[in-house]
């Protein structure tokens, strides 16, 4: 089972990494557009290992306190940010489908986790 983990991590992690080869072709056309300094490419080097490492830990952290079930749960919150982003980035109406999809993604949350289910039982 270790071992199965142990691939699957490696393999996404080795699959994510090549298909960034197209960002870094066309960060290499853009660098005989606009030359980029060593320092820009150190910047950008540090801002992605030190933001992939950090998300790394605190990931493992909370996998560890909380559990696989409550850290899947993270999954569901990108519709909705990707909503809110939407309203206050982009200027899209916040229609009420989006409103009734964002209470179904909590009442989600809400059965998934169980505490408070479990307050009115008790």
């Amino acid at each position: 089972m270790t071992n199965f983990t142990v691939c699957t991590f490696f393999g996404r992690k080795m699959s994510a990494s090549l298909s960034l080869w197209g960002a870094f072709l066309m960060m290499g056309f853009l660098n005989n557009v606009i030359p980029f300094s060593l320092i820009v490419w150190g910047v950008l080097l540090g801002l992605l290992v030190m933001s992939t490492s950090i998300a790394y830990i605190i990931y493992f952290r909370v996998l560890a306190t909380a559990g696989v079930t409550n850290i899947l749960l993270v999954t569901f919150l990108v519709p909705i940010s990707a909503s809110f982003l939407g309203v206050m980035i982009l200027g899209e109406d916040l229609r009420w489908n989006v409103l009734v999809g964002m209470s179904l993604i909590f009442l989600g949350f809400i059965a998934i986790d169980g505490r408070l289910l479990k307050r009115f039982k008790a």
